[in-house]
C-alpha cells in the first residue's frame, strides 16, 4: 500500500500516529484527537510554509497508527508506541 494509499484509510479516532522514513525508522510520533485530521494536514498544499515541518514531510515513506480510547490514553502511548493498547 502507498503512502497516499494509508492516509485515505486512516481512521478518524483519537490516537497516535509514527511518521517513518525509507529505512523504516521513526522519525517522529504525534498524537491527535482526530488521526485523520492531523495526519492528513502535513501532506496539503495549502500547509502554511515551515521549514523544520517541509524537512519532515519530504523524508516521510510510511506512516502507522494506533488508534485509543481518547487523548489522554494516546499521550502515555505517545511515551511508548510499543506498549498495549
Amino acid at each position: 500500500m502507498t503512502l497516499a494509499e494509508k492516509l485515505k484509510e486512516i481512521p478518524v479516532s483519537a490516537g497516535v500516529y509514527l511518521y517513518k522514513d525509507s529505512a523504516g525508522k521513526i522519525i517522529y510520533i504525534g498524537k491527535a484527537k482526530r488521526l485523520r485530521s492531523r495526519v492528513q494536514s502535513y501532506f496539503r498544499e495549502a500547509r502554511p510554509f515551515d521549514r523544520k515541518t517541509d524537512a519532515l514531510v519530504r523524508q516521510i515513506a510510511d506512516v502507522e497508527v494506533i488508534v485509543t480510547d481518547n487523548e489522554s490514553r494516546s499521550v502515555s502511548t505517545r511515551s511508548d508506541p510499543h506498549q498495549k493498547t
